[in-house]
C-alpha cells in the first residue's frame, strides 16, 4: 500500500508496457488505412489514356514534312528553230536532218538507169512522182517517162561510168531554201520535210542521155526517203 504525501509511484511492470505499445501500433495502422480508402482511387490504366501518351498519338498521325525546300517555277523553253542569234538569250536549236537516206536514194537512181530497170525504178518513185523538163513546163508521170527513154536510147554504158560528183551535189532542206535569196535561185523550193538534191551529170556519154543538172525533189516516206519529183532539162530525140 502506498504512502500518502509525497511515497514514490511504482513503475509498470514490462507486460503492461508491451501491451501498450501493441495498442498505439494498432491504432496508427487504422489511422494509415483509414486514409488510404478515403483518398483518390488508382485510374487503370486502360480507363483514360495520360496527356503525353495523346500527343504523342497526335504527332504519329501528322504527316511528315521534309526541310523547307525551295520550289523553282518550271522552265518553259522556246520553240526549237534551225538557226538563232545568240544575243536573244536562251534558244532552243532543232537536230539538222540527215540528209544521208535522200542520197542513197539519189545513188539508187542511176544504178536503176544503168541497169534501164523500170521496177527498180519503180521502188525509188513515189506513186505520184512525175518529171519535167523545167520548172515551168507541165508534168508528165515518171515511170512511163523512163519507159519510153530505155526504149529508145541505151542506158547501160552508164553503169560502168562515173556519172556524177558526190562533191558537186548540191542539198536543200525547206528552212535552207527559206534564207534571203537561196529560194529564188532554186528551180524548186522544197517545202515542209522535202529535200532537194540538185546533181549535175558528168561525162559525154551522160551529157548525150541526159541533162546538164537533174534536180530531184526527196518527199519524205516510211523508212526514208522517195522520189517525189524530178526536174531535167531533157528531150527525147
Amino acid at each position: 500500500m502506498a504512502r500518502g504525501g509525497g511515497g514514490r509511484r511504482h513503475p509498470r511492470p514490462p507486460s503492461a508496457r508491451r501491451a501498450l505499445s501493441g495498442l498505439l501500433g494498432l491504432a496508427l495502422f487504422g489511422c494509415a488505412a483509414g486514409k488510404a480508402e478515403s483518398g483518390p482511387r488508382a485510374t487503370p490504366a486502360t480507363a483514360t489514356t495520360p496527356a503525353y501518351a495523346e500527343g504523342a498519338q497526335s504527332e504519329d498521325k501528322a504527316p511528315h514534312r521534309g526541310l523547307g525546300i525551295a520550289v523553282d517555277p518550271e522552265l518553259e523553253l522556246p520553240a526549237a528553230a534551225s538557226k538563232a542569234d545568240a544575243t536573244s538569250g536562251l534558244v532552243v536549236l532543232s537536230a539538222p536532218i540527215d540528209v544521208r537516206p535522200a542520197m542513197h536514194v539519189v545513188g539508187a537512181f542511176f544504178e536503176a538507169v544503168g541497169d534501164e530497170s523500170p521496177e527498180s525504178l519503180e521502188r525509188l518513185f513515189d506513186r505520184s512522182a512525175h518529171t519535167r523538163a523545167s520548172p515551168k513546163a507541165r508534168p508528165e508521170a515518171a515511170l512511163p517517162s523512163w519507159r519510153r527513154r530505155f526504149e529508145r536510147l541505151d542506158y547501160s554504158p552508164l553503169s560502168t561510168e562515173l556519172v556524177y560528183r558526190a562533191a558537186d551535189v548540191k542539198v536543200y532542206t525547206a528552212t535552207d531554201a527559206s534564207a534571203p535569196g537561196t529560194g529564188r535561185a532554186l528551180p524548186v523550193v522544197p517545202k515542209g520535210e522535202e529535200i532537194l538534191v540538185r546533181v549535175f551529170p558528168i561525162g559525154q556519154t551522160a551529157a548525150r542521155l541526159m541533162g546538164g543538172e537533174i534536180d530531184f525533189v526527196m518527199k519524205p516516206s516510211t523508212g526514208g526517203y522517195k522520189i517525189g519529183e524530178l526536174v531535167e532539162d531533157f528531150r527525147l530525140p
